[in-house]
């Protein structure tokens, strides 16, 4: 009897842990269940992970490098800096999260270099007071990375969280409106990095901190 306790406590210890440590689902899309963006690492190969979704629900995005040529007096497209996937905000619904938090009716931007190399992800949103009251306490283990500048000349409401998981970084960005509109009393914008390569064009052009 007390071999049997004990196996089924394993079982359940085994089954929490799990649980606790599951990882994302291998495709976007509603039948493979929500995404939660925080738990990106980055190996994920975006053509596979976006393979499932309806062609016509997906946004392919070719960035390219141009100047503005003063003779042919037209923009000139050279190489191609990276490409950017995304779903259209009225097919968002359940798809992704973020520390709990339900995107719904927002876009998601996820960038590829131009050797398809997954680098960054970054999306927007607003939220009730209530919602981000619930948001900050799932947060605590960011640092408040707000400069005394920033917070005198936007009053405090102005705030910048940071988290640095071993070659990833994640930076929240958060603006409390004065006007209480319908969309909101906060605007909130999320940036994730991943910090493996350092100082190529990608990298001079997305993520240095002004990148945003």
């Amino acid at each position: 009897m007390k071999l049997y306790r004990l196996l089924v406590f394993l079982n359940l210890t085994f089954l929490i842990i799990g649980c606790n440590g599951q990882e994302n689902p291998n495709y976007i899309g509603k039948q493979y269940g929500t995404f939660k963006l925080e738990k990106i690492t980055f190996k994920e190969n975006l053509d596979s992970l976006f393979s499932k979704v309806n062609k016509d629900n997906l946004i392919f995005i070719v960035g390219k490098d141009s100047y503005f040529d003063t003779i042919k007096k037209k923009q000139i497209y050279t190489d191609t800096t990276d490409y950017v996937y995304r779903i259209p905000h009225a097919k968002m619904d359940s798809i992704y999260s973020f520390k709990n938090f339900k995107l719904k009716d927002v876009v998601v931007s996820f960038y590829t270099d131009k050797q398809k190399r997954f680098r960054r992800v970054d999306f927007s949103t607003y939220m009730t007071a209530k919602q981000y009251k619930d948001f900050i306490k799932n947060i605590q283990d960011y640092s408040d990375i707000t400069t005394d500048k920033i917070k005198k000349s936007n009053n405090g409401k102005y705030i910048i969280f940071e988290l640095k998981e071993g070659t990833k970084k994640t930076l929240i960005y958060s603006l409390e409106n004065d006007a209480n509109d319908e969309d909101g009393n906060y605007f909130i914008r999320v940036r994730i990095n991943d910090l493996t390569i350092k100082n190529d064009t990608f990298d001079k052009m997305w993520n240095s901190e002004n990148g945003i």
